[in-house]
């Protein structure tokens, strides 16, 4: 059983949690301090039951005692929970060998780059990724053990992935994640493929010009929230291809584009003149994998997170 909650008292959390076990010792019930109502009448506690075979919730409800405002203009002390009758069904039709049968846990990763900077950290975090030495042309691959499987996809795909639930965890750029809508958990950066985002232009460029100014970039989400906070309107052009033409052309007055080492801009004669933000690998995962697979990926995520932080102190 999951617990969410917006009350502000960690007390109130506790008493919870001390109650679920006098009753239900042998339910696990996990505190939530993160998530979300799932409706805006909520305004308390949400309580969520689920099945760990299933990865699915089996009830949800908690404190909603905006409900009925919209009716009765007033706010109405009220608390319940609905149950999923689909994933009742389910639960009901797996068989003994669907109980017994381990099912992996789905890695899907960015080709290129990102499989490749990321394939040592996942290895000294006790993941077995000898599959992905020889590649080859395979595009799935499962671990010896049957505990893994890894699926390799192009980076604006992973997050397609999860959606669909064909994924359990994703590894990607954060400037894919950027430009994409998830609610996954992004619970890591595992700080390989770093890169920032910048502004670049030929010399004579100017930031703050009172004219309209245009910016080619393959990530407009990202250009928009930059030009947004700094209170500027610019005309955007989105291009797929080599944006460091846009300047070269009077296509656009600058770019916004990711850079590790600057050698591409210095050789189409462009200069950073301001920087937009951090770029890395992400760890996300499915929140329903993160029920399902709960034990195995908790340590997965603190071996990583160890291992990233002696990293860091070296």
């Amino acid at each position: 059983m999951a617990i969410t909650a917006h009350d502000r008292c960690g007390n109130d959390y506790a008493r919870l949690v001390n109650h679920a076990h006098q009753y239900y010792p042998n339910v696990k019930v996990t505190v939530d301090l993160a998530a979300a109502s799932p409706q805006p009448y909520y305004t308390g506690t949400i309580i969520r039951g689920f099945i760990p075979t299933l990865g699915r919730y089996l009830f949800s409800g908690g404190r909603y005692d905006r409900l009925l405002e919209n009716f009765q203009k007033k706010l109405l002390p009220a608390v319940g929970i609905g149950l999923n009758i689909e994933t009742i069904q389910a639960d009901w039709e797996q068989s003994a060998y669907d109980l017994t049968t381990r099912q992996p846990i789905v890695m899907v990763l960015g080709k290129g780059r990102v499989e490749k900077d990321v394939r040592p950290l996942l290895k000294a975090a006790g993941i077995d990724t000898t599959p992905l030495d020889n590649p080859e042309r395979k595009l799935i691959f499962d671990t010896a053990d049957g505990r893994y499987r890894f699926i390799l996809v192009k980076p604006n795909d992973v997050v397609k992935y999860l959606d669909r639930g064909i994924g359990d965890v994703g590894i990607v750029g954060s400037d894919t994640i950027a430009e994409q809508r998830q609610s996954h958990y992004d619970v890591l950066d595992l700080k390989t493929g770093r890169a920032q985002f910048v502004v670049a232009a030929p010399a004579d460029f100017h930031l703050n010009l009172q004219r309209r100014q245009r910016i080619a970039t393959k990530y407009p989400k990202v250009a928009t929230k930059y030009f947004t906070d700094r209170g500027e309107d610019v005309a955007l052009i989105k291009l797929e291809g080599s944006v460091e033409l846009g300047p070269l052309t009077g296509l656009a007055d600058a770019i916004i584009d990711i850079t590790q080492t600057g050698n591409t801009l210095r050789e189409n004669h462009l200069q950073v003149h301001d920087i937009v933000g951090e770029v890395s690998t992400h760890m996300l995962v499915r929140a329903g994998a993160l029920l399902r697979y709960q034990t195995e990926l908790t340590q997965v995520i603190q071996n990583l997170t160890k291992l990233l932080k002696e990293a860091t102190n070296k």
